[in-house]
């Protein structure tokens, strides 16, 4: 299946403003762990689905929705709408596939760490599955319970590891580092998304039945 779009759900248009902007903001890999629902899953950078070992969950994140094209029927974009309620959207960006992994595969994000990108696969780890990951043959954020399926994740991973953010505590009279937060961090591109991306706002589209049906009228910027 080709993927023809990728789209960004935010609930505040300073976010989608951002990354039309070319600003990506992305949180740890662990930073999920600790998210109830929607986003969360406390299985995030794990090897395996049986164990809690993890690789990579202090490696920054950027998560998209695919759209393949099937899911392009009559000049709508149609995606379910329970994408919409977890993650509290109220605006898109529409980003032009082709053209924004071109930027990223030119360099044009600001960075000196190498890039990983791709769609998450979703499934209960094999064996085989988890001895790639642990040879290095393969990248364990790029799989997910298959629960998530739904949300068509395509990844954009920065190999670069952030910090916990920690403070001063006590545990049995001990003074430990307890982890209160994680590093976030803001990756900009060489330019922006102004060409070949739009905002739309969630109120803008229809909803018939389990559906989100994307309005078009974006200035032919979805012409495939």
């Amino acid at each position: 299946m080709e993927i023809i779009y990728l789209l960004k759900f935010t609930s505040k248009y300073e976010h989608a403003k951002d990354l039309l902007d070319g600003k990506l903001f992305m949180n740890q890999a662990a930073y999920y762990h600790d998210l109830e629902v929607g986003q969360g899953d406390i299985r995030e950078g794990a090897f395996s689905h049986k164990s809690m070992a993890y690789m990579g969950s202090s490696r920054p994140i950027y998560c998209m929705y695919a759209v393949y094209e099937y899911q392009y029927i009559n000049n709508r974009i149609i995606v379910p709408k329970k994408i919409v309620s977890e993650f509290q959207s109220e605006y898109i960006v529409i980003i032009k596939y082709k053209e924004f992994i071109q930027k990223l595969k030119n360099k044009e994000l600001k960075t000196k760490f190498a890039l990983t990108m791709g769609e998450v696969k979703y499934r209960f780890l094999s064996v085989e599955d988890s001895h790639k990951i642990l040879e290095g043959n393969a990248n364990s954020l790029l799989y997910k319970n298959p629960y998530y399926k739904y949300q068509q994740e395509y990844r954009i991973i920065v190999h670069e590891n952030l910090e916990d953010i920690t403070e001063k505590g006590f545990i049995d009279g001990i003074e430990v580092d307890c982890i209160v937060d994680r590093e976030s961090k803001t990756y900009s591109l060489k330019g922006d998304l102004k060409r070949i991306a739009r905002i739309i706002k969630i109120e803008e589209c229809h909803i018939v039945g389990e559906n989100l049906f994307i309005n078009p009228n974006l200035e032919g910027i979805l012409s495939p």
